[in-house]
């Protein structure tokens, strides 16, 4: 049974859990004490040892029943269903139904002929669920099951494995009965033969579900993450917003523990040695040199026209999912205004607050200038040598005056000036571009047309907003 639960935490990673050695340990620990033998009862014991949170909880029982399902019998007291309709049972149930036990004769067993096929028949007939489930592990085994991770090989390998229990075999009795008019026997072995395919294809797509999904999902996660944002269907948006979620999490993690080991410094050796006299030398207490860090302050100005509006959402999404690290976040979306944000973001959940923040400007043309004389009079006062200007525009300005001389002002306040343009650098300065005139007062220039450009940008920001 240890390799069994060895599996099955392996389709709990795949299910994105985080399992630590530590949580290995008691889930063995638990399958020790609990047994393999009541599985309902087992799975509210792992269910209390792996889960972490509700959410956790839910993927530990869901998994759980995907990946032991074809051996849990029904709880007691259950309804087993046998009165539904014969349409609501899956095709391998009808399948199934359609089998005779006259079939086990020596007649139709020489025709199916010796192993794989007649075996499996012998095993459905007799209601046998784990030598059928033995039997689909072995073939999985032999085909390499494990190399599935694309939907589209799930026929493939159902075929494959098949064949290893003697499909060809049973596909040649079924010619020859044809051949020779025995349709009662045809019948037989064309009902095995949809009974085999539905209890492969149930298991392969179980596989798929347990170990390949996610890796599909990785690889549509990686598309998009690469994509340009201008450029991203709305069927995706969800999803995208999950991914920047994700993102932002991963930052403020990384962001935190560099902050730790600032924090706790290096060896203080002389306070080490004085504290550790009495012990003859003996080094028991360790002390470090301690080094305070101000968490900074972060002001971000959005451009939300309608060239970089979808590009904004998404900053807004990331740069509030670092909120739990960053000690102050001001927003302030610009468009033919300045409207400042920040108590959107702290009465509304952060999808409802990103919606309602690009609704506060007022569309119309674009103009830096006033809007760099708006920004300086509502922020102007609250920018200091911790602060991080966060700019994310295309700096188009309609052929109006830039105020270069207010972003100088910005960027000698505060502790530095980021840039992200989602235009490419070959596009900045042409036409009524003003990009090469601001970037003098710009500390960090970025272009950030994808979620991989946007997060790289942030982590630049980071470190140098510590």
């Amino acid at each position: 049974m240890n390799s069994t639960l060895a599996r099955f935490l392996e389709a709990l990673r795949h299910a994105d859990l985080q399992i630590s050695p530590a949580e290995a340990i008691d889930a063995y620990r638990t399958m020790s004490a609990v047994g393999p033998d009541d599985r309902w009862f087992l799975r509210d014991a792992l269910t209390i040892s792996l889960g972490k949170s509700s959410d956790d909880q839910r993927r530990v029982e869901e998994t759980f029943d995907k990946f032991f399902m074809p051996q849990l019998e029904e709880p007691q007291g259950q309804d087993s269903g046998e009165g539904d309709a014969e349409g609501e049972r899956s095709e391998t149930e009808q399948a199934e139904s359609n089998l005779n036990p006259e079939m086990l004769n020596p007649d139709a067993m020489n025709a199916m002929g010796a192993g794989g096929a007649s075996d499996m028949a012998q095993m459905m007939m007799a209601g046998d669920t784990a030598g059928v489930l033995a039997s689909l592990q072995g073939a999985a085994r032999e085909v390499g099951l494990e190399r599935m991770w694309l939907f589209t090989q799930k026929n493939q390998f159902t075929r494959r494995m098949l064949e290893t229990m003697g499909l060809r075999e049973l596909e040649r009795a079924i010619g020859r009965a044809e051949r020779d008019g025995d349709e009662g026997l045809q019948a037989q072995l064309s009902a095995l033969r949809s009974a085999m395919f539905g209890r492969a294809r149930e298991y392969v797509e179980r596989e798929f579900e347990l170990f390949a999904k996610d890796t599909a999902r990785r690889l549509a996660d990686e598309r998009l993450l690469d994509a340009q944002l201008h450029n991203i269907d709305s069927r995706d948006r969800k999803r995208m917003a999950i991914l920047v979620k994700k993102l932002a999490k991963r930052l403020a993690s990384m962001y935190a523990n560099q902050q730790k080991r600032e924090k706790r410094g290096q060896l203080n050796v002389r306070k080490t040695m004085r504290r550790n006299h009495h012990n003859d030398d003996l080094m028991f207490h360790i002390e470090w040199k301690h080094k305070r860090i101000d968490k900074p302050k972060v002001i971000v100005v959005c451009d939300v026209s309608r060239s970089v509006s979808s590009v904004s959402q998404f900053l807004m999404l990331f740069l509030y999912g670092l909120s739990e690290v960053l000690r102050d976040v001001h927003s302030f979306v610009l468009c033919s205004n300045v409207v400042e944000t920040t108590d959107i973001f702290k009465q509304y959940d952060l999808d409802e607050a990103v919606s309602k923040s690009l609704e506060a400007a007022i569309l119309g043309s674009t103009d830096y200038g006033q809007a760099l004389e708006d920004f300086w009079e509502l922020a102007g006062s609250r920018i200091d040598r911790r602060t991080t200007v966060l700019i994310l525009g295309d700096a188009r300005s309609n052929f109006t005056d830039p105020r270069t001389e207010l972003l100088r002002q910005i960027h000698d306040r505060s502790r530095a000036v980021v840039w992200l343009n989602n235009e490419p650098r070959s596009f900045w300065g042409t036409g009524d571009s003003e990009m090469l005139r601001y970037l003098p007062h710009v500390d960090i220039a970025r272009t950030v047309g994808s979620i991989h450009e946007l997060d790289r940008a942030i982590s630049l920001m980071l470190k140098r907003a510590k």
